[in-house]
């Protein structure tokens, strides 16, 4: 959370000045191809201290964010997107995953909080809008 610009990792991978990642898993079409379904964002963050709950359920595509059982998820940072279609994704220590997947991870849920801006924010990470609820899970 020492950054205070923001760095270009890769095709995929932004870091934000609050570590957080968002990475998005786009198909082929074109920004002027209307038709195209919206990417599904994977939400990544720094590790949340004190939440060792087992999280378990399906992966899933939640509000055009991954989550496990349509509920968003926060994923550990190095979350990598490995194929936008089917999304799959890589976990650090964890393995592969593809939507509908059954997964397991360590992790806890909480409310998600407004900051000054009006955003939803949930482990020091900015929520994308369209993937704002009343309940985020947070994994490790």
């Amino acid at each position: 959370m020492s950054q205070t610009s923001m760095q270009r990792l890769g095709p995929l991978l932004t870091l934000c000045p609050v570590a957080v990642l968002v990475l998005p898993a786009c198909g082929g079409a074109s920004a002027a191809d209307d038709s195209a379904p919206a990417p599904t964002r994977v939400v990544v963050a720094e590790e949340v201290d004190g939440m060792e709950a087992l999280i378990s359920g399906r992966l899933t595509a939640t509000g055009g964010c991954l989550g496990i059982d349509e509920q968003l998820t926060v994923f550990p940072v190095g979350t990598t997107v490995l194929h936008p279609d089917p999304l799959q994704i890589e976990i650090p220590g964890r393995g592969k995953f593809t939507i509908g997947d059954s997964i397991s991870l360590g992790g806890g849920h909480t409310s998600p909080t407004t900051d000054t801006e009006g955003r939803q924010v949930a482990a020091g990470t900015v929520i994308p809008a369209e993937c704002a609820g009343s309940r985020v899970i947070v994994t490790h």
